[in-house]
């Protein structure tokens, strides 16, 4: 079982999974078929499409293959429907190196000689 935790899916996302549920609605295909055709279990599919959880480019890219829908279109149509959200645009991004400078100080753990007192507010012996 993993030990990270899982990204929660963006507005973004979550209206990918909206756009690609409409779109098999649309075409009458059955998720099942779908989950089938795509190698993603009917479980996650049905996660991903209900903005659960986030979609892999990978399987993003597969259901939008099985569908028959343009994976470019999908994401343009969600990115226009959520323009609202506080997320860079790729330009916006701000690129590296970065550098937070050294330490004015000096950090260094240093080994204590062994005491009886327990720390504290107990008091001294």
């Amino acid at each position: 079982m993993p030990t990270g935790t899982q990204p929660l899916p963006s507005p973004l996302s979550q209206h990918v999974g909206l756009l690609l549920s409409d779109a098999i609605a649309h075409r009458g295909l059955a998720q099942a078929r779908v989950a089938d055709e795509t190698g993603i279990s009917p479980s996650q599919l049905s996660r991903v499409l209900t903005g659960k959880k986030v979609f892999t480019l990978d399987q993003l890219d597969a259901v939008c293959a099985v569908i028959g829908v343009d994976l470019i279109e999908i994401i343009s149509a969600a990115d226009t429907a959520t323009k609202s959200r506080p997320l860079p645009k790729s330009g916006e991004l701000i690129h590296g190196p970065f550098s937070v400078g050294g330490s004015t100080e000096d950090m260094r753990a240093v080994a204590k000689k062994k005491s009886r007192d327990p720390g504290g507010d107990e008091g001294e012996f």
